[in-house]
């Protein structure tokens, strides 16, 4: 079975790792959106299952491909900042990073990777496309595409999520008709890389299911 990983802002292929290795049966290809310089595999043209992590969900929502089969979201969301009825980050937050972005890039991004939990130094940075990734956080909304999905979808989520309202958790992608909603009980917003083989196990089970 093919898969493409989708990584989240300030991040890069690399964080799918400790995941890919522990699905060893599957054909596996990386996506990259270029923040250090990664440039990563192109979409498969067969089908395939898409798996996402944060913003990585937003940007497969918006022009989801005919040979997806399925989505796996981790972290993910179809809207990430709040609006009138609809839970979210405060747009402001984005507003402030925007802000600070071209005075202090490196600063901006790393601190938002410590508030996720990562420590990882951080090398050179493609300003460009993380200040435009930034302003696709802030802007973008696919709760309208999420709920014309017809694939079948996995959402997992952590519940100690410092960067997603537990509101917000309880809210996006619940209104996609085929989708199942689980909740790590520990984990925060890098489940991918705090518990890989769980991941994995849920993965598994959902493919196998609707595969």
């Amino acid at each position: 079975m093919r898969v493409h990983f989708v990584h989240g802002w300030a991040f890069d292929a690399a964080m799918w790792q400790p995941l890919a290795v522990r699905m060893p049966g599957l054909s596996a290809t990386f996506a990259d959106r270029g923040y250090f310089g990664g440039r990563g595999d192109s979409a498969p043209q067969q089908p395939a299952v898409w798996i996402t992590h944060s913003l990585g969900t937003l940007l497969a929502l918006e022009d989801i491909p005919a040979q997806c089969c399925a989505l796996v979201a981790i972290g993910g969301f179809d809207r990430f900042c709040a609006s009138e009825g609809v839970a979210g980050v405060a747009p402001r937050i984005l507003d402030r990073m925007l802000g600070r972005f071209d005075g202090a890039p490196h600063h901006v991004v790393a601190t938002f990777r410590e508030q996720c939990g990562s420590n990882e130094p951080i090398g050179q940075i493609d300003c460009d496309s993380l200040r435009a990734d930034l302003g696709t956080l802030r802007d973008m909304d696919c709760r309208a595409r999420a709920a014309a999905l017809a694939l079948p979808v996995l959402s997992l989520h952590g519940s100690n999520d410092p960067i997603l309202p537990e509101a917000m958790r309880a809210q996006t992608l619940h209104n996609v008709a085929n989708a199942r909603h689980i909740q790590h009980p520990v984990a925060g917003h890098l489940l991918p890389l705090e518990d890989p083989e769980w991941c994995a196990v849920q993965i598994s089970a959902f493919l196998e299911a609707v595969c």
